[in-house]
């Protein structure tokens, strides 16, 4: 009988599709687009229906559709849509500063990261700092929110058998008699 657990640190994993445009070779996607027959169709729904076939067959020739598993994670209840912005921002930065490496894209880059690290500072501050205020009279809330706070989470796996020892009776009683007779 197997009996299968899903760990509670364990992230949900999705499974996306993708295209990778970046390969296209221009030259030979030209040349296979100028190779598409003309053919006289009889409405245009039939011609439309040619072209989006014959295109997207192109497509899945120079781009072929890629599947791949990804595990994604929640992002923290403090990081708001302004800070998605301001990194977003940060990251077209970055990818100047590598295409040019000027000084002065360099200087913009460090600037940006300063203030975005910032706004983290100042958004998970202003976050944990309003669930204290209103936990007035809720001190489990309050305890919880504080013990969140000083209690660094740990880690999402561990390479120490010890560890994983206290969670499985037989390994325990497996390690013992190892360090016994070692």
């Amino acid at each position: 009988m197997e009996l299968f657990f899903q760990s509670p640190l364990s992230k949900p994993k999705r499974q996306i599709r993708f295209r990778n445009l970046r390969n296209i070779n221009p030259d030979t996607m030209t040349l296979d687009l100028q190779h598409l027959s003309s053919a006289n169709f009889s409405s245009v729904n039939e011609s439309v229906a040619y072209y989006n076939e014959s295109l997207n067959s192109l497509l899945d020739l120079h781009a072929p559709l890629k599947t791949r598993m990804v595990t994604f994670s929640r992002s923290a209840p403090w990081y708001t849509g302004e800070l998605r912005r301001i990194k977003t921002a940060g990251r077209v930065l970055e990818r100047r500063l590598k295409a040019s490496e000027l000084t002065v894209h360099r200087l913009a880059y460090r600037e940006h990261q300063k203030a975005y690290a910032q706004s983290l500072r100042d958004a998970r501050s202003q976050y944990y700092s309003s669930i204290i205020n209103n936990s007035t009279g809720n001190s489990k809330q309050l305890f919880s929110t504080i013990n969140h706070l000083l209690k660094p989470q740990s880690p999402l796996h561990s390479d120490s058998t010890e560890k994983q020892s206290w969670n499985n009776p037989a390994s325990s009683l497996f390690h013992g008699h190892l360090s016994a007779r070692g």
